[in-house]
């Protein structure tokens, strides 16, 4: 794999985790952690452009 075309060398993946939250007596409170079943796609950290693993 090589740099970004913009010279990034960083790299982040979409978020497939979220917290779930529910109101309780007046207070949010965390409930569980869900995963979504998507395909993590990977973005440069620097451009946010879409990289393609081959």
């Amino acid at each position: 794999m090589k740099p970004c075309k913009c010279g990034s060398t960083e790299f982040v993946s979409n978020p497939n985790s979220y917290d779930v939250f529910e109101l309780v007596v007046g207070k949010l409170e965390f409930i569980r952690m869900e995963f979504a079943d998507e395909e993590e796609d990977i973005f440069c950290r620097e451009c946010a452009k879409k990289i393609k693993i081959k």
